[in-house]
This record gives structure tokens, C-alpha cells and sequence, in this order.
């Protein structure tokens, strides 16, 4: 057997002309037959296949077996004195180069662990100080990392997340947010919090969206105020009210209306009967039905409440007065004033329409 030897890089070009006579060395070849490999001398003698195999030493095969020890001992000192010395230096240094900074990465000052071969300290860190990393660094998280930073979390420092500055381990499991970020409204909406939030800002949410899925939708004007409006004095995160009825919210504009004294008016809380949820002020009601069958006709419906509900009536359902279909009863002072001295009828109908 002949080796011929070249350097490339780290690598030993080796040919191989096997003919039977060095089964010591690779038995695994048939006589006559030349194999072209290259074995790593980083590694040892491993070999592999060779794409451009160098040009092979030509031996008799008759020859061979009386020049086998001859060969050996011409050609492999040559080699090992001239070749081998210098491919090993070059092999070494190649060899540290290229792994040098897992190398520097696991050594005992390093805090992130092993890294790949392909990140240096210098892309996020300067010999004139290690501490703070230097900005902007190389390192590409979204590119480097199975978690792409976006929004909110492209502005966090990485100790938020990497606590222990161990980069090497990962500190979420899967896509979920629930790694860090603790559910404040413990399972009272949905488990996946994207449904609600995203990364642009964590805090600011489309409520009036996310309202519209429970069983109390946000119309009119509900749908511009704020949530701590009804949701107030309760923890952070936790928005369940059990009395959905008008008044339990609004009882203080109940008792503080100063247009007309609901309180002391005897005013129904059921606020839905003259009220609507796109105006408070506007107030709305079927007379009639309220009324138990008083529809307001004519200059009726243009009168304000309170010329009729005067404060000892309130308003209660049907008070004395309007509890008769009499005009009278309510036009009494008009009457006085113009017709009681001249004897007309009290059926105000018999001369006057609403």
C-alpha cells in the first residue's frame, strides 16, 4: 500500500492504492483497487470519502510484495517529516480557530452557557466593558431563537425573562404567555391570552370587543365609558358583576337627579321605563304604558312631567287625579279663574279638546 499525503485545511488528502500487500493497514479493500480519502487530523484517522482525489502513486503489483517494507520505510518518514509537521500545525490552529469561542463559552466566567460555535462574546459584548452589553448587539433573537421579539417585548431588558442570564435554556415552554406572565383574572376569561391582549401593549385592550362576548353587551352609551367606571373598587383583573339591573349601577344618578326628584318623587328604579341606554338625559317612556292607559295627547305630550306630578303626587302608578278620566280634576285652578262665576259645566270636553 502507497499514501500519498497533501494538506487542505484541517484535513489529510490521503490515496490509498491498495493491492493486497498492507492488509495491516486497510484490509477493507480489494487488491488492485485505489481509494481516494480524507481523514480529519483533528480527530484521527477516520476516513471519508474524498470529492477531488489527488493523484495516486503507481506501484507494480509484481514488485510490490518484495518492495512493501522498502515503501514504507521511503515514503512514510518523508511524509511524516514534511507533511505531517506541518499539516498538524496548520490542523491545530484551524482547529482552535474554529472552536475557539465554545471554547471561551464554557469557560467558568461565563454566566450564559454554551453557546453555538457561530456567536462570539464580542457580538454583545467590548473589552473595555463586559457589563452593560454593548448596543445594538449582533445577536438576532428572532432569527437566533425559536421566539421571535415583537411590540412591547423588543423593549425589555433580557434579564425580564432570562433571570439567570442562562441564555443557553430556555425560559418559556411552547407559545403560551402563562410562562411569564401570571393570569390576574385567575381563569374568569379566556386561557389564551392573545385572545384579549397582544404584544403592541399588554394594558390596553378593545374592551367593548371583548365585553360583547359576555352576557351583557355594551350599547349606546356604555360603549364609550370606561371599565373601571363600573368595574371599580374591585382587584386588578377581576371584572364579575353579578346585578346586571340599571339601578345598581346608576342608584347615585337615582338619587342625585336634579331635573326631577326621582327620590322624593316616588320615581320607579326600574330606569329602563323613561330612560335609554344611548341618552340619559333624554328621558323616554310609553306614557300609556306606564300610566296603566293615560296616553298623553295633544298639548299633553308637550307638558312637562312636573306640571302634572307635582311634588305631593310623585310618581306614583296612576296618583288621585289621574286616576279619573277628568279633566277637571287636574284643570281646576283654569276653571276657577275664568268660568266658575259664570256657571259653565266642569266637563271641560264639552268645549275644550287636548
Amino acid at each position: 500500500m502507497v499514501c500519498v499525503l497533501t494538506m487542505s485545511g484541517c484535513w489529510v488528502d490521503v490515496c490509498l492504492a491498495e493491492m493486497g500487500v498492507a492488509a495491516w493497514m486497510h484490509p477493507v479493500l480489494p487488491a488492485g483497487t485505489t481509494r481516494y480519502v480524507q481523514m480529519p487530523v483533528a480527530s484521527g484517522f477516520s476516513p471519508v470519502d474524498r470529492l477531488t482525489p489527488v493523484q495516486p502513486v503507481n506501484l507494480d503489483p509484481d514488485t510490490t510484495q518484495t518492495s512493501s517494507d522498502s515503501v514504507q520505510k521511503s515514503v512514510h518518514p518523508s511524509v511524516q517529516d514534511s507533511v505531517l509537521k506541518s499539516v498538524h500545525n496548520s490542523a491545530q490552529k484551524s482547529v482552535y480557530n474554529s472552536t475557539q469561542n465554545s471554547v471561551r463559552a464554557s469557560v467558568g466566567d461565563n454566566p450564559h452557557g454554551v453557546f453555538s460555535a457561530d456567536l462570539q462574546c464580542e457580538a454583545c459584548h467590548t473589552s473595555e466593558s463586559w457589563v452593560p452589553a454593548r448596543e445594538p448587539m449582533d445577536f438576532d433573537h428572532s432569527s437566533m431563537t425559536r421566539f421571535a421579539l415583537i411590540g412591547r417585548h423588543q423593549t425589555v431588558s433580557c434579564e425580564s425573562c432570562h433571570t439567570q442570564l442562562v441564555f443557553s435554556e430556555p425560559v418559556i415552554s411552547g407559545d403560551g404567555c402563562e410562562t411569564c406572565h401570571v393570569d390576574v383574572h385567575e381563569g374568569a376569561f379566556s386561557e389564551t391570552c392573545s385572545d384579549c391582549h397582544d404584544t403592541i401593549s399588554f394594558s390596553s385592550v378593545d374592551g367593548v370587543m371583548i365585553h360583547q362576548r359576555t352576557s351583557f353587551q355594551l350599547l349606546g352609551a356604555h360603549a364609550a365609558v370606561s371599565c373601571e367606571s363600573c368595574h371599580d373598587g374591585q382587584a386588578d383583573g377581576h371584572f364579575v358583576i353579578e346585578d346586571t339591573e340599571c339601578f345598581a349601577c346608576h342608584e347615585d344618578d337615582y338619587v342625585a337627579a336634579e331635573s326631577f326628584d326621582h327620590a322624593g318623587r316616588g320615581v320607579s328604579t326600574r330606569c329602563e321605563d323613561c330612560h335609554t341606554m344611548f341618552s340619559w338625559e333624554d328621558a323616554f317612556y310609553e306614557h300609556a304604558v306606564v300610566s296603566g292607559g293615560f296616553e298623553l295627547l295633544g298639548a299633553h305630550d308637550q307638558a312637562d312631567c312636573a306640571s302634572c306630578h307635582t311634588p305631593d303626587m310623585g310618581l306614583v302608578f296612576n296618583p288621585p287625579p289621574m286616576g279619573q278620566d277628568d279633566c277637571f280634576t287636574c284643570h281646576v285652578a283654569d276653571y276657577n279663574e275664568e268660568h266658575a262665576n259664570d256657571g259653565y259645566p266642569t266637563d271641560c270636553t264639552l268645549c275644550h279638546n287636548v
